[in-house]
């Protein structure tokens, strides 16, 4: 699968959970030292989710290889045969390549404005909120390969930034939460008797309704933090 193929049922699977009508026009580059292909988009918040001063998104990111674009560029024996000589190619086999897709779920208040630090209490309900509601949402995925079973998939925990005022009051400027998920991708082979691989629309259809459940889910968890007191700086 190539990349503007993934784009399209990417695209399709943002579209399908709702999330494309809340995207800009996605950030689409080229490293011309690597010559890897990257994506960014920041899912806003159309749905009137984010609790007053928070304002909620969601950036999603992956990185698309020059490796992954050669062995696309070809089936996967002319890529092996290319590598290693027909011979050697001919008893080989290759593991099913993965994208990484990176999550970073925000919520911040306007530019210039700050509120009261929460105190332990509140910090503990909020992170109890995360782990029970929001980190679910992004699971470890137990993946077979030939050498053996790998666990990928991560969740971070929350982290906030702060602000140090002139009076020497830290104050709260927003929190955010890193995980990222993996996506497999299916390879292109000559043998027309070859079992095919799956191509990941369904899987693409699972991530974005997460990606929706977590945004809801985070919202609601960022209420814990609201205080009436807000400063403008």
């Amino acid at each position: 699968m190539d990349y503007d193929t993934f784009k399209s049922l990417w695209t399709t699977a943002l579209s399908n959970a709702g999330l494309l009508s809340a995207i800009g026009q996605p950030d689409e580059t080229i490293d011309f030292g690597s010559m890897d292909r990257s994506y960014t988009a920041f899912v806003r918040d159309p749905w009137g989710l984010s609790p007053e001063p928070f304002h909620v998104s969601c950036k999603l990111s992956w990185r698309w290889h020059a490796l992954q674009s050669a062995r696309t560029s070809t089936t996967e024996e002319d890529m092996l045969t290319q590598l290693h000589g027909r011979d050697e190619a001919a008893e080989m086999d290759t593991e099913r390549p993965w994208l990484r897709v990176d999550i970073k779920l925000h919520a911040s208040l306007q530019w210039g404005e700050s509120q009261k630090m929460p105190g332990k209490a509140t910090w503990k309900r909020f992170g109890a909120a995360v782990a029970k509601k929001v980190a679910p949402l992004f699971p470890v995925h137990e993946i077979e390969f030939k050498d053996g079973t790998a666990a990928l998939g991560w969740c971070g925990q929350p982290e906030a930034t702060v602000q140090c005022m002139d009076d020497g009051q830290v104050k709260l400027i927003g929190v955010e939460l890193l995980a990222y998920q993996p996506i497999l991708l299916p390879r292109k082979w000559d043998d027309p008797e070859r079992e095919p691989d799956e191509d990941p629309e369904a899987e693409l259809a699972a991530f974005a309704g997460r990606i929706r459940a977590a945004m809801e889910q985070w919202a609601e968890a960022v209420k814990v933090l609201r205080i009436v007191d807000v400063s403008v700086s």
